[in-house]
This record gives C-alpha cells, sequence and structure tokens, in this order.
C-alpha cells in the first residue's frame, strides 16, 4: 500500500516541480498562463485506461477491473493492468490464491519461476525453495523435473532408480557405506565383484585388489575363495593344503627339493618315497 501511494505522491511532486519550473521561467506573463492553464487542462484530462474518466476522477485508473483502492491493499501496481506481467488483467485474478500460499494471484506470475524449481510462482506455496513439494507426493518439485516427472501431479512419480543396478534402490541405500570405504553403496553393487575376489563390491573395502583380508582372519580373499572357505567370516579359514598327501603342509615344502631333483616338495611325496625305498630294501 505504501509503495502505491508513494508511487502517485512522486507523479504529483514531478507534476508540481514542472509548474514550478513554468512559473519562474523567464518567458511572458501570458506564455507563462498559457503553459500554466495547458498543464492544469492536462491533469484534469488524463485518463489513463481511455474510459472517458479522467484519472483524478477514476477509482480504476489503469482499468483493469480492480479498484484502486484494493490494489493499494494488496500492494499491486494501480497504474499497470498487468501487475505481475502473465498476460491475465489484475482484475481477473482478484480474489484468487491458486497455490493456497495468502499471496494474490495478482501478484504471482503463471509464467516466471522465481526460484527455478519447474513449477510457476501462480502454483508454487513456496516460490523461493526448490524442496518444496507442490503436488504432495513425496518428491520435491526440483526432483520431479530432473527425473522427468511432473511435479503438479501427484500421481506422476519419478521412476525409483538404481544406480549401481544391485535390485537396492538409490532412496533405500542413500547415506549408507556398509564396507567403511567411504563409498555410498548407491554406486556400489551387491552383486557385481570387480576384482573377482569373492566379496561383492559393496562390502570389499578395496574392491580392485584381490589381495584385500575383508573379514581380518589372516587370509587374503582371494586365497580364501581358492580354498573355498568364506572371506566375509573370520571364523571361516582355509584348511591348510598338502598337495601330494604325504602329511607335510604345503606351506612348509614351498621351496624346498630334499632330493635336489629339481622338482618341488609340494609335488614329491615323502611317504611315497618311504614305501618305494622299504620295497627296495625287501627286493634286495
Amino acid at each position: 500500500m505504501c509503495n502505491n501511494r508513494i508511487k502517485i505522491a512522486s507523479c504529483l511532486l514531478v507534476l508540481l516541480i514542472i509548474l514550478c519550473c513554468y512559473s519562474h521561467s523567464p518567458i511572458s506573463t501570458s506564455d507563462s498562463n498559457s503553459s500554466h492553464d495547458t498543464i492544469i487542462k492536462d491533469l484534469k484530462l488524463a485518463d489513463l485506461d481511455g474510459d472517458g474518466i479522467s484519472d483524478k476522477d477514476d477509482n480504476d485508473i489503469d482499468g483493469d477491473g480492480l479498484l484502486n483502492s484494493d490494489e493499494e491493499k494488496i500492494t499491486s501496481d494501480p497504474f499497470n493492468k498487468d501487475s505481475d506481467g502473465d498476460g491475465k488483467l489484475d482484475g481477473q485474478e482478484a480474489n484468487k490464491d491458486s497455490d493456497k500460499d495468502g499471496v494474490s494471484d495478482v501478484l504471482e506470475s503463471a509464467i516466471k519461476d522465481r526460484d527455478k524449481d519447474g513449477v510457476v510462482d501462480e502454483l508454487d506455496a513456496d516460490d523461493s525453495s526448490i524442496h518444496n513439494d507442490s503436488d504432495g507426493d513425496g518428491f520435491d518439485n526440483i526432483t520431479e523435473v530432473g527425473l522427468k516427472s511432473d511435479p503438479l501431479d501427484p500421481n506422476s512419480k519419478p521412476a525409483p532408480k538404481d544406480t549401481d543396478g544391485d535390485g537396492k534402490l538409490d532412496r533405500d541405500e542413500k547415506g549408507k557405506d556398509s564396507d567403511k570405504d567411504s563409498k555410498s553403496d548407491v554406486i556400489e553393487s551387491n552383486k557385481l565383484d570387480y576384482d573377482s575376489d569373492g566379496v561383492v563390491d559393496e562390502l570389499d573395502a578395496e574392491d580392485s585388489n584381490p589381495k584385500n583380508d575383508s573379514d581380518g582372519d589372516g587370509f587374503s580373499n582371494i586365497d580364501e575363495k581358492n580354498a573355498n572357505s568364506d572371506p566375509l567370516n573370520a571364523n571361516s579359514i582355509p584348511k591348510p593344503k598338502d598337495t601330494d598327501g604325504d602329511g607335510k603342509l604345503d606351506k612348509d615344502e614351498e621351496g624346498k627339493d630334499a632330493d635336489n631333483d629339481s622338482k618341488s616338495d609340494l609335488i614329491e611325496s615323502a611317504m611315497l618315497d618311504s614305501v618305494l625305498m622299504a620295497e627296495n630294501e625287501k627286493e634286495l
């Protein structure tokens, strides 16, 4: 209201200044009086909306169907037929509040989108927040626009998104980091195993290193996988391996060649050698 009054007062002040200039200008008295009379006449005849009623007597100066007094109350522009510039006359939008935000449609454009969330101000109850949910479907306006659904239709919702393709929706994995590697479960699949070490990426803190030991039992994931033990269970460890079945573990025979025949003790049984030696002795 104050803004409109200031605007009107400013116009009157400009006119008074013009009058003063004319009254003090170094022209003849007759010319001064003539100019003064012309200005007064123009003021009396000014008719912004061309309705035949001079503006000073017109209770709707811009002819938009909304009285000057009403425009002052809602702080719209009494000198502009379309205060919000959306192509609809102020009088057509009077008493309407499409988005139920307490602000008249006269002041909220059906074209402009102040917060750029995909919903025009006239239909956006909070046109300063992109996270407003205009249709109340649980998805904010900016999310719906980004995912190509209609932010004004509660039956139009974004298609469920599963970024890593593991069958779990992003909204369910959001904020989770199962393997504590600072990568969200949203982008780490619980089906894919990038390094083929027997542990899916979502549970593998080093999913590009097969030598990682996810369960901390002292055996790498890949070793556990090859030994058919569980790389995610610390109580499941590979059984000691004895390739040649001689009762000596491979880890103890590794790098040894007792008979210097260039064959590792891993594959030459100490038991078989003993049996053969015993048989040879009997034959002798």
